[in-house]
């Protein structure tokens, strides 16, 4: 088998799709996954099982028995299923035990199904890291994705996929990361320890994020920085940002590029307050 399987993406959402590119190109695993590939071509298919659209595709190009299906249910012939919410940790696992059940391309038509239970016992998905630079290399701390940032960092998000995706990219940075689901949680997080950045979703239920980023931002000069995580910010989106007392605001999905700047700009920012 090569060091890359070729993936097909079928009936997921924009954010969705790119979420799983993201995680797959961001991990550094073996083998490799390209979530690029068409249903002709890819060594393996995952693909939105509550979309009948997408499950109708796939069976007419008779690729069921090289496909995960993450959704309610799977279709006969699926080579395995996994239950909603997607987490990208368990989509790569799952695809990992396929690829040892078939070390060529061609899957057998009988399915596996990967139950709640069942695939919380998949292995682990490895941790993602990030290649070592060259020692031609730019230095480390001047280039995204070679820094490694020693920062305590909370993520709120209500959204079980997203906010894993962005644990996932800040502890590939070297951060420090626990995470909250609503800002009730993240509150009682800030009562209990200090963190240097705090990274919440604009549309939290209950209590939203710009609710929430004033609720740290009493904590006056000792208070994190924090960073409001949304869709793209229109002009009053960021003045309504602003009066909350958030320090940026980053658009879904985050590239990587702009959250190492958001790290590097703010840990950059805490150090020289120090050393004044």
């Amino acid at each position: 088998m090569s060091s890359s399987l070729r993936l097909a993406l079928e009936g997921f959402s924009a954010f969705e799709r790119q979420a799983l590119q993201s995680y797959f190109r961001l991990c550094m695993r073996r083998p490799g996954f390209e979530a690029d590939a068409s249903l002709a071509d890819c060594d393996f298919c995952v693909v939105d099982a509550d979309r009948p659209a997408a499950v109708e595709a796939v069976r007419a190009a008779r690729r069921q028995g090289a496909s995960l299906y993450v959704g309610a249910a799977a279709p006969d012939g699926a080579a395995a299923h996994l239950p909603r919410p997607i987490d990208p940790r368990r989509v790569a696992s799952a695809l990992d035990a396929l690829a040892r059940e078939a070390p060529s391309s061609t899957m057998s038509s009988g399915a596996t199904e990967l139950s709640t239970a069942a695939a919380a016992e998949l292995p682990a998905a490895p941790a993602c890291s990030t290649p070592a630079a060259p020692a031609s290399a730019p230095s480390p701390s001047r280039k995204a994705g070679t820094a490694s940032f020693n920062l305590d960092v909370l993520v709120v998000d209500d959204i079980d996929t997203t906010r894993r995706l962005l644990v996932m990219q800040l502890e590939s940075l070297g951060c420090r990361v626990a995470e909250a689901v609503n800002a009730q949680q993240a509150l009682a997080r800030l009562a209990e320890q200090r963190y240097r950045l705090v990274f919440a979703d604009v549309a939290l239920a209950e209590l939203d994020g710009l609710v929430l980023c004033q609720r740290i931002k009493q904590g006056g000069a000792g208070a994190p920085a924090v960073v409001l995580v949304g869709a793209p910010a229109s002009p009053s989106d960021r003045v309504r940002g602003l009066l909350s007392g958030c320090d940026e605001h980053l658009a879904k999905p985050i590239a990587s590029e702009a959250l190492f700047a958001v790290l590097n700009a703010h840990g950059n920012r805490r150090r020289r307050a120090r050393q004044d």
